[in-house]
């Protein structure tokens, strides 16, 4: 085994083993609403542990490349128990209200164990040939898996990300880094598997990369954790359907229309940092009428709806006040940030501030 490998991947392991000591030291309050952080923090404790714990077993026995069949069965089985602590970890980490199926998880990965031990047995007792059929049946599963479980994160994050929208005005709580982090752990499950059939600088290069997801997930996942109790009155709210037969719902709604009428005239929308908790306690009102009444009458979630009120604005403040800066428009209509004022003027225009002024005078001109 050569040595330039072997110092690598104990450098990697010695870094995944910190990240994890680093998870596990992080204080989480014990606090009801915030279990959910714990139940992620413990999975992801345990998926980092079972790397660290796999490849010291590959170093212990010594074997890469010159035993392949061995290799394939024990990086399946570890990718699949991957696969599966972190997309719990991660539905966890988005929704506390969503309940980790314990038996389900158990169930998974009971199946797991039970199949790698069935693989691992076959390659002893059955000819090459049939062996590899057997591997290629079990890989067929893994990708079933993985199929699943991209469906279901996939499922939980848009649900999440509605509840996020549907709450913060601003762009600041969107949770990109998260559906990435799922995606970049896919791609390493996958690559676990090719990176068996790679020369050794190439599977060198590819404990680097892993290891550098592995720091860096454990260091957003801190933060996010850290700053939870912000982001979890989003994860609080029930998205309601408005039917005729919810009559609550309806009077709710129709008591919340004048005053925020009146708010949108004295243009409260130019507020930063509006959420909809705010604006409900400003209007007297249930976050949830409020949210149903918005999501009904207008079409959009909160905060494409609060845009849409801001860029409305800033069309009105280009054409009667020409000699304002275009880069002051965004912080006279709420919004400071240049590139997020740009980005939501382009979204709902199709034009740049500049471009929709240019047009408007020249036509004026014309």
């Amino acid at each position: 085994m050569s040595q330039i490998y072997i110092a690598a991947l104990l450098l990697s392991l010695s870094a995944i083993a910190t990240a994890a000591f680093s998870l596990l030291r992080f204080v989480i309050p014990k606090e009801e609403d915030i279990k959910n952080c714990r139940l992620a923090r413990a999975l992801l404790v345990c998926a980092y542990f079972i790397i660290v714990a796999a490849n010291m077993a590959v170093l212990a026995i010594g074997q890469i490349n010159n035993d392949l069949p061995y290799s394939m069965v024990f990086t399946l089985f570890v990718a699949s128990f991957e696969a599966s602590l972190f997309t719990a970890a991660l539905v966890a980490l988005i929704h506390r209200h969503h309940p980790l199926d314990e038996r389900k998880q158990y169930i998974h990965n009971a199946l797991i164990a039970v199949l790698s031990v069935i693989l691992l047995t076959t390659m002893f007792i059955f000819p090459p040939g049939l062996f590899m059929v057997i591997f290629y049946t079990c890989l067929a599963g893994y990708v079933v898996q993985l199929a699943y479980y991209v469906y279901r994160f996939l499922k939980e994050f848009n649900d999440y990300c509605n509840r996020l929208d549907n709450f913060f005005s601003e762009d600041e709580p969107r949770m990109s880094w998260i559906r990435n982090s799922f995606f970049m752990a896919l791609g390493v499950g996958i690559l676990s598997l090719i990176a068996l059939f790679l020369p050794l600088y190439l599977y060198i290069f590819y404990v680097v990369v892993f290891t550098i997801f592995y720091v860096y997930f454990a260091a957003k996942t801190i933060n996010y954790i850290g700053r939870y109790h912000y982001f979890s009155p989003a994860d609080s709210l029930i998205t309601t359907i408005v039917r005729p037969e919810n009559v609550d719902i309806q009077r709710g709604m129709v008591s919340i229309a004048p005053a925020l009428e009146k708010w949108i005239e004295s243009k409260g929308y130019i507020q930063q940092r509006i959420t909809l908790k705010t604006l409900a306690n400003e209007l007297c009102t249930n976050q949830t009428y409020l949210s149903a009444y918005i999501n009904s009458s207008t079409g959009y979630t909160f905060r494409n709806w609060i845009s849409m009120l801001r860029v409305e604005e800033a069309r009105r403040l280009l054409q009667e006040q020409s000699n304002i800066p275009v880069s002051y428009i965004g912080e006279r209509v709420g919004i400071p940030n240049k590139s997020s004022f740009f980005r939501q003027f382009v979204n709902i225009t199709g034009k740049t501030p500049g471009g929709y002024r240019d047009e408007l005078f020249s036509g004026v001109a014309g």
